[in-house]
């Protein structure tokens, strides 16, 4: 939820807590989760993301090889066709071409793999981080939960540090999720 959302949502909490019909009713309990510092706290998203960074390292490794294979290759063919007659070399520089094609469907390829990927682990993590901070919620009797945002782009602009259930958020997650580490498939 953006910044709009946020206040869009404030502002329905706040003419739903303000209702002349319900004077005697409840105030509205909220509570406010920074889910990027969770995030940071949580043993499976380092270790998904360092795993993720390893395969990302080999994956560039690899293409990084096939790319210098088809610079050197380019190189050769322009030595060779200075000293050719024009057109000699033709299909050598069409089969060049092809496989530069080749490579850049690769790398394309690869960066998507690895941007569902990561979009993957990222869905998981925040179902789950939505999980804990449910139960939170119930527990608490908290009617609603937000998140806090980044710096720049802040979906809560002032909470008072008790309604702060980051680290709640953290603790729990670590009880029910301790031995299910992300799916890295």
């Amino acid at each position: 939820m953006r910044f709009g959302g946020v206040l869009a949502g404030l502002a329905l909490v706040l003419a739903i807590g303000s209702s002349p019909t319900e004077a005697n009713a409840a105030p509205i309990r909220v509570g406010v989760v920074d889910v990027q510092a969770a995030l940071q706290e949580l043993r499976h998203y380092k270790q998904a993301k360092a795993r993720l960074e390893k395969k990302k390292s080999k994956a560039e490794t690899e293409l990084a090889s096939v790319r210098d294979t088809l610079k050197e290759r380019e190189s050769e063919l322009k030595a060779k066709e200075a000293i050719s007659a024009p057109g000699a070399l033709a299909k050598d520089r069409q089969a060049l071409l092809q496989d530069l094609q080749k490579f850049q469907q690769k790398v394309m390829a690869s960066q998507q793999a690895f941007q569902q990927l990561e979009g993957k682990l990222t869905q998981q993590l925040l179902q789950r981080i939505q999980a804990c901070t449910q139960q939170i919620a119930q527990a608490r009797d908290l009617d609603f939960v937000f998140d806090t945002g980044n710096e720049l782009d802040p979906n809560v602009l002032y909470f008072g540090e008790p309604l702060n259930l980051t680290a709640t958020v953290v603790q729990k997650y670590r009880e029910l999720f301790k031995d299910r580490p992300l799916d890295m498939k």
